[in-house]
C-alpha cells in the first residue's frame, strides 16, 4: 500500500456482516511502551497533557517509539498512563453515579430513538437469581434455523450492558472461525424460555472490536455492540458500574469474592440454561499461580498477559464455573455493597476442573471503552 509521504496515518478497516458495520482502528486506544520504558496509551496530543506540554515547550521528543501515528492532522502520541485521569474524574465513573441517581427515568431528548420496553461457554453448577437481580445481563442473539428449516434466535453469548446504547461482550463472540455474528440483544429477561417479562430485544448497529484482537489468539478478547436505539433505565434494564481501580490496586484478601452469571451450560456435555444462573464465592488466582495451568496453550502461545484475570471455585469439591454458552459475559466484585465490573468471560480448559478460568480485564481497556462508548458529554447521560 502507498503511504503519504511524511504522515504515517492510523488505518481505518470497515466491514459488513448481515448489515453490520465493524470499525477496527489499528493505533488509536492501543497499548504502547514509551523510549523510556514507561507504559503507555496510543492518545491524540490535545488529550495528552504531558506530551502537549513538552511540545509548546519546544522539548519535542525525536523518538519514534513516543509516536503511535496521525488521525488526519492530528498526531496520535504514546501517553503515558500516570497522566490518565483519575478514576472519580473519568467518563465511566460519572455515568455510573448518573445511572444510580437516574433508574427509571427517561433521558433527555432521546424521542423515539429509545427502546421501549474451545472457546469460554456457560454456568457450571450455578444458583437460579432471584427476579431482576442482573438488570445489565444480556444476551447476544445469533440467525439460526430449526429442523423445520425456519429462521429462529439462537442466543449462544451473554454480554454486559455498560451504557444506555452498548453491550461489552467476548470479541470471540463477535468475530470467530464459524463466522457467527450476533444481530440483537435481549435485556430484562432472566429466562430465555419465556416472554413474561416483555423482554427487549434491540437490533445491534454497530460491532467494535478490540485493535489488537486476532481470533486465532484469546488475546484482547474484548468488544462493543452498539445497539440501534437506547434503552430506558428501569427495575429491570440497568447499565452496570465499572470497577475503576484494577483488582492488584483493591489489595484483595482471601475473604473477597467474585461472581459470574450466565446462560451456559451446567454440565460439561450439556446444553445451555434458559434460566439465568449466577456462581457467586470464585476466589482471584495470580498471574503466576494461573500459568501454570496454561502451560504451552496453543490459544496463548505466549502465555497469560497482564490483561487477563484468573479465577476458581474456592470451593473444590462443588466447582462452580463458567462453561458453554457464557462467553461475553460479566465476572463481578462486590464494591461498596454493590456489585461492579471487573472482567468479561473468555475461555478456560475444562468447565469446573482444577484449572482456573480466565477472563478478559475491564480496568485494562478502560481507555478504550471511554473512548468508544463516552466520546463525549451527551453520552453520558
Amino acid at each position: 500500500m502507498d503511504m503519504i509521504p511524511g504522515i504515517w496515518l492510523i488505518l481505518l478497516f470497515f466491514g459488513h456482516v448481515d448489515g453490520l458495520s465493524y470499525e477496527i482502528d489499528i493505533y488509536e486506544g492501543s497499548n504502547c511502551t514509551l523510549n523510556d520504558g514507561r507504559l503507555g496509551i496510543c492518545k491524540r496530543l490535545p488529550e495528552c497533557s504531558i506530551k502537549l506540554k513538552e511540545v509548546r515547550e519546544g522539548l519535542r521528543y525525536s523518538n519514534a517509539v513516543d509516536r503511535c501515528g496521525f488521525f488526519n492532522f492530528t498526531e496520535i502520541v504514546c501517553c503515558p498512563l500516570k497522566t490518565l485521569k483519575h478514576w472519580n474524574t473519568r467518563p465511566a465513573h460519572i455515568a455510573c453515579v448518573r445511572y444510580k441517581n437516574e433508574v427509571g427515568s427517561k433521558t433527555a431528548n432521546d424521542g423515539d430513538n429509545v427502546a421501549s420496553g474451545p472457546r469460554r461457554w456457560g454456568i457450571l453448577v450455578g444458583v437460579n437469581v432471584r427476579f431482576g437481580e442482573f438488570p445489565y445481563m444480556a444476551a447476544l442473539g445469533y440467525r439460526d434455523t430449526n429442523e423445520k428449516n425456519v429462521e429462529v434466535i439462537k442466543y449462544l453469548c451473554g454480554g454486559t450492558l455498560i451504557s444506555l446504547q452498548h453491550v461489552l461482550t467476548a470479541a470471540h463472540c463477535v468475530s470467530n472461525i464459524q463466522s457467527r455474528v450476533p444481530v440483537l440483544v435481549r435485556l430484562g429477561n432472566d429466562d430465555l424460555g419465556t416472554v413474561i417479562p416483555d423482554p427487549l430485544e434491540i437490533p445491534i448497529s454497530k460491532i467494535i472490536i478490540h485493535p489488537e484482537y486476532n481470533l486465532s489468539t484469546y488475546y484482547h478478547d474484548i468488544a462493543i455492540l452498539k445497539l440501534e436505539k437506547k434503552v430506558y433505565r428501569s427495575f429491570l434494564v440497568q447499565p452496570i458500574c465499572i470497577q475503576m481501580k484494577s483488582l492488584t490496586e483493591m489489595n484483595l484478601s482471601k475473604n473477597d469474592t467474585l461472581t459470574v452469571t450466565g446462560w451456559g451450560a451446567t454440565s460439561v456435555y450439556g446444553d445451555g440454561s434458559t434460566k439465568l444462573l449466577k456462581a457467586e464465592e470464585l476466589r482471584f488466582v495470580g498471574n503466576d499461580e494461573c500459568s501454570k495451568a496454561y502451560t504451552d496453550h496453543r490459544w496463548i502461545p505466549s502465555g497469560l498477559d497482564n490483561h487477563m484475570i484468573c479465577a476458581i471455585d474456592k470451593n473444590i469439591t462443588r466447582g462452580a464455573d463458567t462453561c458453554q454458552g457464557d462467553s461475553g459475559g460479566p465476572l463481578l466484585i462486590k464494591s461498596e455493597n454493590n456489585l461492579t465490573l471487573v472482567g468479561v468471560t473468555s475461555f478456560g480448559q475444562s468447565c469446573g476442573g482444577p484449572s482456573p478460568g480466565v477472563y478478559i480485564s475491564v480496568h485494562s481497556y478502560l481507555d478504550w471503552i471511554e473512548k468508544t462508548v463516552w466520546s463525549n458529554d451527551t453520552d453520558v447521560v
